[in-house]
């Protein structure tokens, strides 16, 4: 997936609120009431749902005429209701914002209460569900706008503590020695677990996607739940972390099952069953190329990856290359030409060599 195309429509969208917690007095967010900042600036909850005040247009615009429309409620109380989820909403963006901000340089320096985030965005979820109760048609589409965004901060709140807890250069070090010691079943075990860390932060992008294509950027602005561009440059960072190392593990994979199949066509050349050897060396040379497509595919590789991926490129080039010898000492070992195979056995060992040497 192009993770630039979500960057951008979360950007068009205006969705979080990290500029919101720097408004100024006057606007829906903030009220007139002197708490300014829409609920970013203050720890406790009673502060941040209070941050729209009682003379706030912050959700006016989200009702045309001030009835209660179809549902039991006043149209004043659902505004309330409204800017009570818009500051909850907009103290969790300035608190991602500040965290997503570490990513690209250590995911694992992260810090975030995910229980307690998660938990202040359920809180505006509930002001939604019972705005909704009372809402006008109008004010209906402003809150399923605002239930999207609270998803996109609850699927990015899942990723940022999930990218805090994977040290990816720690894990593939780990995989390394694993191949050093000839452990290829522990070396794979590893990559499949990490394998899997990236698959579950690939599926928090996603659902964060999903819902941002549901914002609708107007209704945001109406509400001041405002810019996402302070959080921009953290997601791009997450995004890029997460299809690098979707990458890395998946041409790990492919590198340590191909040395398997060399694993099993060596043997099968000794016992000269060379339809055995034929198909294990095409199996081989099949995962190589998938591994340098998959390493091929990261760009502008974040630090934590950038050494491991050149090993592998290594690595890939020189496996690919004991792969072309064994093929050669195939051929050459059906001819009955053993001198020529027995050559091309010592070839492809030495490449063998080099892969460990990278």
């Amino acid at each position: 997936m192009d993770r630039r195309v979500f960057i951008r429509a979360l950007a068009v969208a205006g969705a979080t609120a990290v500029a919101g917690c720097s408004e100024t007095p006057g606007g829906g967010a903030g009220g007139d009431d002197g708490d300014t900042d829409g609920g970013g600036g203050s720890d406790d909850d009673d502060g941040v749902s209070g941050g729209g005040g009682d003379g706030g247009d912050g959700g006016s615009d989200a009702s045309d005429d001030g009835d209660s429309g179809d549902g039991g409620g006043s149209s004043d109380e659902t505004d309330a209701q409204i800017r009570a989820a818009v500051g909850m909403l907009n103290r969790v963006g300035y608190r991602l914002s500040e965290r997503q901000s570490q990513l690209e340089e250590d995911p694992t320096a992260v810090e975030i209460d995910t229980e307690e985030t998660l938990a202040a965005i359920d809180s505006a979820r509930s002001d939604l569900d019972a705005a909704a109760e009372g809402a006008s048609a109008d004010q209906q589409a402003t809150i399923e706008t605002l239930r999207a965004l609270a998803t996109v901060l609850a699927s990015m709140t899942r990723l940022v503590a999930l990218l805090g807890t994977v040290d990816i250069d720690g894990r593939l070090g780990e995989v390394r020695t694993a191949v050093e010691s000839g452990n290829f079943d522990e070396a794979l075990a590893r990559v499949r677990e990490a394998k899997g860390l990236a698959e579950e932060a690939d599926g928090h992008v996603t659902d964060a996607e999903e819902a941002a294509a549901e914002i609708e950027p107007d209704r945001l602005a109406a509400v001041d739940a405002v810019s996402y561009d302070e959080l921009e440059p953290s997601l791009t960072a997450a995004s890029r972390l997460v299809d690098a190392m979707l990458a890395m593990t998946e041409g790990y994979e492919a590198i340590l099952l191909g040395r398997e199949d060399l694993v099993t066509a060596e043997t099968a050349l000794d016992d000269r069953e060379y339809d055995a050897a034929e198909a294990a060396l095409s199996d081989a040379e099949e995962r190589f190329a998938a591994a340098d497509e998959a390493f091929a595919s990261i760009e502008d590789a974040p630090s934590s990856i950038a050494t491991h991926l050149e090993r592998s490129r290594c690595q890939s080039e020189h496996l690919v290359a004991a792969t072309e010898h064994l093929q050669r000492a195939l051929e050459a070992g059906r001819n009955d030409d053993l001198a020529t195979a027995r050559g091309q056995r010592d070839e492809a060992e030495a490449d063998l060599q080099r892969v460990d040497e990278c």
